[in-house]
């Protein structure tokens, strides 16, 4: 659509007459600027082999940091397996959600899952340091509580945080916020809007969902690299479940009752008898006694 006819409609919508130049022209400029800002966010989220060559340039320095640090406990390649569980987990939720997933948004999802496989490779292998002796069923039990929810509760917390500041701050803003102390302003942040509400249903549902794979994992899989190839899985097995709908509310909305907080709540006894005395003596046929007013 042209922008003079888009100036029109702007104007026509609030039914006042046609509008001076000067305002016009004002109008038209911010319809220029709004479109020019819509624009560079479609090329900036648009894919190219050569920006995401660059970006893989960038990212070389700290796929190494992380490549050795999980060298040290074993496992280079295992840097991989995160990045790759929530990549693909990502896929599918947004595939669910109808709604299409941009260049930046998956460029900076495995970012944060680099890191993300490091913590995850240790906190696979601190239950064995901790439960030792796995003889019988509650020794079992034991060291995939350790797991999860123990180990699962600060990783996501992690998680929630990091991926809440790099999407509203960017990783470079991120960075720098390291060393102009607003690292601290954007965790608070991070937590008043997002981990405050999210964080603990998501820990619910990530117990009730994945403690039996744990028991499994953490009991007969001896390599915390092969453990932490399973938990890339369970990223996939949450996004395929219920995403970022949780399991809890997914089963509840299909096969439970209707939400309760959408009905109107019943009155108490003490409301309805007063409720009953008011309408009583409110009474078009009823006169009191003394023959008084009503």
């Amino acid at each position: 659509m042209a922008l003079d006819e888009r100036t029109n409609e702007e104007f026509e919508k609030t039914n006042k007459a046609p509008a001076p130049v000067e305002e016009r022209k004002e109008l038209s400029d911010k319809l220029q600027t709004e479109n020019h800002g819509s624009d560079l966010e479609q090329k900036t989220n648009k894919f190219s082999f050569g920006k995401a060559a660059k970006d893989f340039l960038k990212f070389t320095p700290w796929l190494g940091l992380n490549m050795y640090a999980s060298f040290l406990m074993g496992a280079a390649h295992a840097v991989f397996l995160t990045p790759l569980g929530l990549g693909v987990g990502r896929l599918i939720t947004n595939y669910k959600k109808k709604t299409k997933t941009k260049y930046n948004e998956m460029r900076d999802l495995l970012k944060i899952g680099t890191f993300g496989a490091t913590l995850g490779l240790a906190a696979y292998t601190i239950p064995d340091f901790i439960v030792t002796n796995t003889a019988t069923l509650g020794s079992k039990l034991l060291k995939a509580l350790v797991m999860n929810p123990f180990m699962v509760a600060p990783w996501l917390a992690w998680y929630r945080t990091t991926n809440y500041i790099v999407d509203k701050y960017g990783t470079k803003g991120m960075l720098k916020s390291f060393f102009n102390f607003k690292i601290f302003k954007y965790v608070k942040e991070a937590y008043q809007n997002d981990l405050k509400t999210k964080l603990i249903p998501q820990i619910k549902e990530t117990f009730l969902t994945l403690y039996p794979i744990h028991i499994f994992s953490m009991n007969y899989v001896t390599q915390p690299v092969n453990r932490l190839a399973i938990g890339a899985g369970n990223d996939v097995l949450l996004s395929m479940i219920a995403g970022e709908e949780g399991v809890l509310k997914s089963l509840k909305r299909r096969f439970g009752r209707k939400d309760k907080n959408h009905s109107e709540p019943k009155p108490r006894l003490y409301e309805r008898l007063k409720n009953g005395v008011d309408n009583f003596f409110k009474h078009s046929d009823y006169k009191p006694a003394y023959g008084g007013n009503k």
